[in-house]
């Protein structure tokens, strides 16, 4: 139980850093899926490069933490694409 607990923030950051770069950037939001994408690659990218950073400074790195984040992408393009892009003509995602 300690054991997911250590992973859980790594893994609900790489579902919601994607997500709040669509908030945070409404004029990509819903224009092209390719965006999201991207984000999801920006999200990964910080989330390494935080990693990268606690281990600089002594602190516990876990090569477990970035494949947490990995799945958490997967899992939030998954959402993105199968979920969001099927309602999008029911919800309005566009400004």
């Amino acid at each position: 139980m300690v054991f997911l607990c250590g992973l859980a923030p790594n893994f609900l950051a790489g579902i919601g850093v994607p997500f709040l770069w669509i908030t945070l950037n409404p004029s990509y939001r819903a224009k092209q899926p390719k965006n999201f994408f991207i984000f999801s690659g920006n999200g990964l990218a910080l989330i390494i490069l935080h990693e990268y950073e606690r281990f600089t400074v002594g602190q516990a790195f876990h090569w477990l933490d970035i494949l947490a984040t990995i799945v958490g992408l997967g899992i939030s393009n998954i959402i993105f694409f199968f979920l969001i892009k099927k309602l999008e003509p029911y919800i309005c995602l566009r400004q």
